[in-house]
């Protein structure tokens, strides 16, 4: 088992260091989780609210904490594959952008193969942050977490 002494803040907050396939489910879980209980919060705001700009500001708060932890989890996993963190402008940023660019096409195919790009750097991203195991042994971004004491 992991002794790794990274706290929650750590986890979620900060992008140095390295996390194992355990701790970015843990984390992007409860990422998740905390993604409905906001939005669902905001939704209930924004029917009774009279003023709209303290509920804007909740989902905006909300909204960037989630994203900042959301990029805490995946550079450290990255960390832990031996990668950096610009490797999430292809997991994150290409789909966008294939996307965008498929939404202008007129023919079905070309749509399709967008459609077909983005679920492959989906399929890849889950294999790279959910499934292959990080680097054995310490790399540049640290100790390796599985055998951290």
């Amino acid at each position: 088992m992991t002794t790794d002494p990274m706290n929650w803040s750590q986890l979620l907050f900060s992008f140095s260091g390295r996390v194992n396939r355990a701790r970015f489910w843990i984390g992007t879980i409860l990422l998740v989780i905390a993604w409905i209980a906001a939005w669902t919060l905001f939704s209930w705001m924004f029917m009774r609210a009279g003023s709209l700009i303290p509920v804007y500001g909740f989902g905006i708060a909300a909204g960037v904490m989630i994203l900042w932890g959301q990029l805490g989890i995946c550079i450290k996993r990255l960390h832990d594959r031996g990668k950096s963190g610009g490797w999430l402008l292809i997991f994150w940023a290409l789909p966008m952008a294939v996307n965008y660019v498929g939404q202008g096409f007129t023919q079905y195919s070309l749509r399709m193969a967008a459609a077909a790009v983005i679920g492959a750097i989906g399929v890849w991203s889950l294999v790279e942050f959910g499934i292959l195991r990080g680097v054995k042994g310490p790399n540049h971004y640290g100790p390796d977490p599985l055998l951290a004491t």
